[in-house]
């Protein structure tokens, strides 16, 4: 997760090939980041700068990005929220089909064709 230059990463490479549930929050009150992967955090921080809602969302790249920063592998779902999601509701609703007018749910993208 990357605003401002201000990027939070995980410190591990992951290469396997399971399927795997990644979610990423932010608080604008307090700028605590948080990436968790299947429900459990793999990383954290306070953020030096403020998001703004501007700009793209790059998903699987870097703005300076090498070829080798690229993400390799597959998209099955991609959800968008307005609300900060807590650890118990990532774990909660990971696994779940939405019906897409959840609410706070801003986008939501299911790529099961």
């Amino acid at each position: 997760m990357c605003f401002f230059g201000n990027a939070l990463d995980t410190t591990t490479k992951y290469t396997d090939s399971e399927w795997h549930h990644w979610a990423v929050t932010f608080n604008s009150t307090t700028k605590k980041r948080y990436i968790f992967r299947d429900g459990q955090i793999v990383a954290s921080d306070t953020s030096a700068s403020n998001f703004t809602g501007s700009g793209d969302l790059l998903i699987g790249n870097f703005v300076i990005a090498t070829p080798d920063d690229y993400y390799k592998g597959k998209i099955d779902e991609f959800r968008v929220w307005g609300v900060e999601r807590t650890q118990a509701q990532i774990i909660e609703y990971m696994n779940q089909t939405l019906v897409g007018d959840e609410t706070g749910l801003i986008a939501y993208y299911n790529f099961d064709q």
